[in-house]
């Protein structure tokens, strides 16, 4: 068969169009219905006359060794390649010389020196452009004067139009007319004043100067001998020999001192102050120590477990005890106990420890009255064994907790429910909170317990619930750290086949981070099917299926926004590919 215009008929059943159709594409692909073989009756080959085609063979009669005119040798192949112009050497021009280029004036000329900004004061006035001016303006009593061929500016101080303030000990200024006056009344060559006493008061009466230059004349009196010296700028006030007579001073009275007066005044050292309260004597049990001397010293020194602290700083000295104090308990007669242990019949009635008097009924104290040191136990649970009171003591002290410092700063420690001791420092302490919940982990005997109480999931193979979270690795990490889902999605975007949009519906799309773009949708129309976005750049191709036997779908065309579909079926499906 052929191809046949005319089939199928208009008048034709439609269950015989589709072997029709087909016929007619075959005969169009296959039969060469059109004579593609000649163009204006000319056939392609490579013989001169023919229509040139590119199939290895040169083709004869055709000017292809030059173009426009110009032989090959003429033009740049396509490998070929300039470098970008330095400032050393020629070459092509950068886009970016190309705006600088752009930007700069015709007939513009090299950069002069300028200032970017001028300083007035301690206000900075900075240019807003490259052909900014400073607009310069006379100020009150200010006189400015252009010079535009000179290019220069005269700033000068208008006549009478000027205002200056007066001159302060602090700032300089104009002088005013009261500190004219003033410095008028001054003497050329002056110096700064000199002190001086405007006013001189003798016995009881002042004499006051009336003049800058007033003289004070110094007279002497009977038995007075007044001796000036001009050259020295001096007067000597002498007592004439047997010009005079005085009574002795007394406490009460100013006079003469006496010579008995002087020795006493020699014998007192210089800065001496008034006699300050103090013992003369010391009373120490029935001895007096008195002081031999007005700078006696008094000493006191330590006897046996007697410790003396001086303190210079506050003028005073402890005395303490150290040690054990002695005791009698090497006496073998009641003399060696103070007091009356003779006729003792308590302990209370002697001092010490005269547990070896031979008459003093070797007694020890206790609660209830006295009892023989021979008369306490020995037993074998940790019993005093001694049999004297002096040996049971001794027995005791090494039974006995020594003093500690930590022991003690222990015991000053308040303590209260629900607190625990600790240390913060050396022997110093303080409490913080024990909850009842922190109990529950100190009684767990090791790690599986102490999880099990806080309901944690153990090291080796935990089992999470809820949404827990980790640390994001950096990117190009490769170890056995936790991959989050944060890390996955920046190493698939970073590798350029991540998705980064989509709408997953019928007529969908998907955009991979590579640029990729694959969308799909259903015809139902055979005709334009318009994409759910468009290609950016391009669409690569189309493809269609019709969704029922015996139908046919064909692509006529596309482009980057739709596509024009053919199809025999009520429905098909597209598929296109872009980027």
């Amino acid at each position: 068969m052929a191809l046949d215009l005319t089939s199928p008929a208009d008048t034709e059943y439609l269950s015989t169009a589709p072997g029709k159709i087909r016929e007619n594409d075959r005969a169009i692909v296959n039969d060469k219905v059109v004579n593609a073989g000649k163009l204006q009756d000319l056939t392609v080959g490579n013989a001169s006359g023919n229509i040139p085609v590119n199939n290895g063979t040169l083709n004869v009669g055709l000017n292809a060794e030059k173009l426009n005119g110009q032989p090959g040798s003429y033009y740049s192949p396509s490998t070929h390649v300039h470098s970008v112009a330095t400032t050393t050497a020629n070459g092509f021009m950068a886009n970016t010389d190309k705006s600088k280029l752009d930007g700069i004036a015709a007939g513009a000329e090299k950069n002069q020196n300028a200032f970017g900004s001028v300083k007035v004061g301690t206000t900075t006035i900075q240019a807003d452009a490259a052909a900014d001016g400073l607009e310069m303006k006379a100020g009150t009593g200010i006189t400015l004067t252009p010079d535009a061929t000179n290019d220069a500016v005269t700033i000068a101080v208008t006549q009478d139009g000027h205002s200056h303030t007066a001159a302060t000990t602090s700032a300089a200024g104009f002088i005013s007319a009261t500190d004219k006056v003033k410095l008028d009344g001054i003497a050329a060559g002056a110096e700064v004043n000199q002190h001086a006493f405007a006013t001189i008061v003798a016995g009881g009466v002042s004499a006051a100067a009336d003049a800058k230059q007033d003289t004070f004349t110094i007279n002497a009196g009977a038995g007075i001998t007044v001796t000036g010296d001009a050259a020295n700028d001096a007067c000597t006030i002498a007592v004439t020999t047997n010009g005079h007579t005085h009574t002795d001073a007394t406490t009460s009275a100013a006079g003469f001192m006496a010579p008995a007066m002087v020795t006493k005044l020699n014998g007192i050292a210089t800065g001496a102050q008034t006699n300050q309260n103090a013992f003369s004597n010391v009373l120490i049990g029935a001895t007096t120590v008195a002081a031999d001397s007005a700078t006696d010293t008094l000493e006191l020194l330590a006897g046996a477990n007697i410790t003396l602290t001086p303190d210079a700083a506050n003028d005073r000295v402890t005395i303490a005890v150290s040690g054990k104090v002695p005791n009698a308990a090497a006496a073998d007669t009641a003399a060696a106990c103070t007091g009356n242990a003779a006729t003792a019949t308590t302990s209370g009635a002697c001092t010490g420890n005269a547990v070896t008097a031979t008459n003093a009924t070797n007694h020890i104290a206790a609660a209830s009255g006295a009892h023989m040191a021979s008369a306490i136990a020995s037993t074998a649970t940790g019993g005093v064994a001694a049999t004297n009171v002096q040996a049971a003591i001794a027995e005791l002290d090494t039974e006995k907790q020594p003093k500690d410092a930590t022991l003690t700063a222990l015991a000053a420690v308040v303590t209260a429910a629900n607190q625990l001791i600790y240390a913060t420092g050396n022997d110093t302490f303080a409490t913080t909170g024990l909850t009842a919940f922190a109990r529950t982990l100190l009684d767990d005997a090791n790690e599986a317990a102490a999880l099990a109480t806080l309901g944690a999931a153990p090291n080796a193979s935990p089992v999470f619930t809820g949404t827990p979270t980790a640390p994001t690795a950096a990117a190009g990490t490769n170890n056995t750290q936790i991959a989050t889902t944060s890390f996955v999605q920046s190493l698939v975007n970073t590798s350029g086949s991540g998705i980064v949009a989509a709408s997953l519906t019928q007529n969908g799309y998907v955009k991979f981070a590579n640029g990729l773009i694959l969308q799909w949708g259903i015809s139902t129309s055979g005709d334009n099917v318009t994409f759910p976005i468009t290609f950016p750049n391009a669409c690569l191709n189309v493809v269609a299926a019709a969704q029922t036997n015996g139908g046919f779908t064909v692509v006529w065309a596309f482009t980057m926004i739709s596509a024009v579909i053919g199809q025999k079926d009520s429905k098909s499906t597209w598929v296109a590919l872009g980027y």
